[in-house]
């Protein structure tokens, strides 16, 4: 379990160090949905594919308007025993500039620097990290 905390919260909140605190666009757009890793920043190096696993980047994550979120682990496991869906709750800030991911125990804090139509862009608070996340269909 805890593997699949680690994977969970470096999905829902990894990409590498910000140069800039200024956030980017937080708009009234709805997180419900479903996505998918797109980028991954660590030190001003995007490191999507390379630092960042096949395992990691086909998950899909869905955020629910009942405040769970759930992980598909997609076609690619980290580790054959990790379940194939994953769930967990999150909490949104009503302004929508912090999401809240609670998964097995473990609270991870991000800062919304994006969030539209298509892009969802988080700042891991952990680690200063920063992912990008695509809307999928």
């Amino acid at each position: 379990m805890k593997k699949i905390s680690q994977i969970l919260m470096l999905f829902i909140t990894t990409v590498f160090t910000m140069v800039s605190c200024k956030k980017d666009e937080v708009s009234s757009t709805s997180i419900v949905g479903k996505w998918k890793m797109s980028g991954y920043i660590h030190n001003d190096i995007d490191v999507f594919g390379t630092g960042v696993g096949p395992c990691i980047i086909d998950n899909l994550i869905t955020f629910s308007s009942t405040n769970v979120v759930e992980v598909d682990e997609g076609p690619t496991k980290c580790s054959a025993s990790d379940p194939q869906i994953s769930t967990g709750t999150y909490s949104i800030t009503p302004n929508q500039t912090n999401l809240s991911i609670t998964y097995d125990g473990s609270i991870e804090n991000n800062d919304i620097l994006t969030l539209n139509t298509t892009i969802l862009k988080l700042k891991q608070l952990s680690n200063n990290d920063i992912v990008t996340y695509t809307r999928q269909p």
